[in-house]
């Protein structure tokens, strides 16, 4: 076997030639600041991401158990969480890629399942579900990295529990009775178009 390197020549011992003499770097300096910087080595281990992770399933967290998870459900019939699951699972697998030009944009079809969520079920069903569904799509069809799954399933939970919020706000009755005093009490505008 015969290594080709840049160096001064072949050694007379093997033939080869020897890998190039590089200098060596100030140790004292590194080791140092190294020393002095100690106490911050646990915390910047971890990736930033990870950071941003904890922080939305936080806010998730407090908007699911303080604001949304005694939500019902709008309308009849009733879904439960293991229907919403499945759903979310079939959906999230379905993507619908649409080419364009030189670009390829991917859709999934997590929506539909949402939609039905929201109006059919309670908050703490549509949560469950969702992230049982998506989780099982992203761990066994995707084959995501974890840092990535829970970025996913942290901004899913986020963004579903403000689904929730406000779908509930605007569909509250008292949400439309305020929107009905309102509309009343507004001056009478004529219409912009008549027949």
């Amino acid at each position: 076997m015969v290594t080709y390197a840049m160096s001064r020549g072949p050694t007379p011992s093997t033939g080869s030639t020897p890998p190039p003499v590089t200098a060596q770097p100030n140790r004292g300096r590194v080791e140092s600041s190294r020393a002095r910087f100690a106490w911050r080595r646990p915390l910047s281990i971890v990736n930033a991401v990870w950071w941003l992770n904890a922080a939305i399933a936080v806010v998730a967290a407090g908007l699911f158990f303080i604001v949304a998870d005694d939500y019902p459900a709008l309308n009849s019939p009733h879904l439960s969480w293991w229907v919403l699951a499945a759903g979310f699972f079939v959906a999230e697998r379905c993507v619908v890629h649409l080419h364009f030009r030189r670009n390829a944009h991917s859709f999934s079809l997590g929506d539909i399942p949402l939609v039905f969520g929201l109006i059919f079920a309670s908050a703490h069903d549509l949560i469950l579900g969702g992230l049982l569904g998506t989780a099982a799509t992203l761990m066994l069809d995707r084959r995501l990295p974890p840092i990535k799954l829970v970025f996913n399933l942290a901004q899913f939970w986020l963004a579903t529990c403000l689904a929730a919020i406000v779908i509930q706000a605007l569909a509250s009755p008292d949400s439309i009775a305020r929107r009905r005093g309102r509309r009343r009490s507004s001056p009478r505008r004529p219409p912009l178009w008549s027949p």
